[in-house]
Formats: structure tokens, C-alpha cells, sequence
């Protein structure tokens, strides 16, 4: 049986998940990183600060990620050295 839904709900419902979870990586990271900000819609960049590790903190990130979201969530998180070059990137279902 085909589910309805609305478009745009689903697109809130998204946007809403996304902004928590970004909610919950400021929260974690803290000032390890510049930014954390939706590229698209179901994409994070998180801009490592200066003086840190941008791989380090890249591991230390998928293993908090696996432990807060469940195993249908999608999105997919780079992490980007405070030269501007992706150091990693990843998804969340993985």
C-alpha cells in the first residue's frame, strides 16, 4: 500500500532532524571547529578551527555520530580543514 504524504512536510520533517543534529554537533564539537552549517539538503560541513586535527577529529565525530542517530537517518557530514580542503567525508548510514 502506497503512504501519502505531503512534500513540503517531508521536507520540514528533514530540515528539522537536520538542524538538531547540527544543534547536537555544536554542542559536542564546541570550539574544535569554525562552523557547522546545511550545505544541502541532506548534507553538513563542519569547518575544523585552527591548531586542531582535522582527521582526529573526524574519527572521534563518526563514532559520536553512530551513538546519537538511528540507522534510517540520512545525511552526509564532511569535515573541512580551516585551509577550505575536505579532510573527510562521510554518511551517516554507513
Amino acid at each position: 500500500m502506497k503512504e501519502n504524504f505531503l512534500p513540503g512536510y517531508t521536507l520540514f520533517l528533514i530540515k528539522t532532524d537536520m538542524e538538531e543534529l547540527i544543534a547536537q554537533l555544536k554542542v559536542f564539537l564546541g570550539k574544535r571547529v569554525r562552523t557547522i552549517g546545511i550545505k544541502g539538503l541532506a548534507e553538513i560541513n563542519i569547518i575544523v578551527a585552527e591548531n586542531e586535527n582535522a582527521a582526529a577529529l573526524s574519527a572521534e565525530l563518526q563514532q559520536y555520530v553512530a551513538e546519537i542517530v538511528d540507522a534510517n537517518s540520512l545525511a552526509k557530514i564532511n569535515v573541512i580543514s580551516p585551509d577550505s580542503s575536505v579532510t573527510d567525508s562521510f554518511s551517516l548510514n554507513q
